[in-house]
């Protein structure tokens, strides 16, 4: 049963009427609460001292979309469907602090990320402080991924404890992330709010 009475042509207006007034102050509402992330988030206690310099997680995922035939291919990501890659940023309360979209599905996550940085408003992590990613977007100042060539999803530990050092620290890089209520569901959660059926 559909939310708007008549045809689809007034459910996309009113659904374009929304999404205005969403963009018109999302520069107030996404965005972290402390800039300088002076203190340590009581969610770290178990985690202290080891992550206590993180200040969310940032993620990605891929959210399906119709293009036309020109756009096709530019919208095909790896697993072979048209999508746009969505990136975006949660704190330890998990309110979005920023969200990217619009880059297409088979754009690389690095290059999101990097285009994201130019947006003013990103919440560049200050010094010393940092945010916990996946292996897509490690190896820049700020960004704390895993260790690479060793087991890291949580499901793999069922059977077998850490062996070495990097399976520790991935074991608990991925407790934390996933204590954070997994970014990419509410990234997910949130678009799919939107759509219409």
């Amino acid at each position: 049963m559909s939310s708007f009475p008549g045809d689809s042509g007034l459910r996309h207006d009113k659904f374009g009427e929304v999404l205005e007034s969403v963009v018109s102050f999302a520069d107030a509402i996404l965005r972290p609460r402390d800039a300088h992330y002076t203190t340590v988030h009581e969610r770290l206690g178990k985690y202290t001292p080891f992550f206590d310099g993180c200040i969310g997680a940032l993620d990605g995922t891929h959210i399906r979309v119709c293009v036309d035939r020109k756009a096709h291919d530019d919208f095909t990501n790896r697993k072979g469907w048209t999508s746009q890659n969505v990136i975006a940023v949660c704190d330890f309360d998990m309110w979005f602090t920023f969200v990217g979209v619009g880059k297409a599905g088979a754009v690389h996550d690095m290059k999101v990320l990097r285009d994201a940085w130019a947006v003013p408003g990103f919440p560049h992590p200050p010094e010393g402080r940092y945010y916990l990613v996946d292996s897509g977007y490690a190896g820049e100042a700020g960004y704390l991924g895993p260790y690479r060539n060793n087991r890291y999803h949580l499901r793999e530990f069922e059977r077998r404890r850490a062996e070495n050092w990097d399976e520790v620290y991935n074991f608990h890089h991925s407790s934390l992330r996933n204590d954070m209520g997994k970014v990419r569901d509410w990234v997910k959660f949130g678009v799919a709010s939107l759509q219409l059926k």
